[in-house]
């Protein structure tokens, strides 16, 4: 259950920095359709065995949880996915003071368990 990217570790470095492409240091208003990662072994998925529907409120955790941006059920606070790796950057824009919030575009099980998210700071 890998993250998906460009096989650089760069990635991971200077808190998320090193996904930015470009150089650049901007933090995007909106950013539509991120399938989410590693949701069939979610504490949502793990304490429901589905997902939620679409339409359902989410957030981006302010923290880090396992070493990786989590996305949350609002309502409940239970992690549902991991954003792909190659949207680390937003980690410097949380501690910017930007918050992301959004809903679930689309979920399902079949082929395997997905959810697809928009986030909007």
């Amino acid at each position: 259950m890998g993250s998906t990217g460009n096989g650089m570790f760069g990635m991971y470095s200077g808190g998320g920095a090193g996904s930015i492409a470009n150089g650049g240091d901007g933090c995007p208003i909106e950013i539509e359709n991120i399938r989410l990662e590693d949701v069939a072994i979610s504490e949502y998925f793990l304490n429901h065995n589905d997902v939620p529907s679409a339409g359902e409120p989410v957030e981006l955790a302010m923290q880090l949880i396992n070493k990786r941006l989590a996305v949350v059920l609002t309502s409940t606070q239970e992690v549902i996915g991991n954003l792909p790796v190659s949207y680390n950057y937003l980690n410097l824009c949380i501690k910017k003071g930007k918050r992301y919030s959004g809903a679930i575009k689309s979920s399902g099980l079949l082929p395997i368990p997905f959810i697809v998210v928009n986030l909007y700071a």
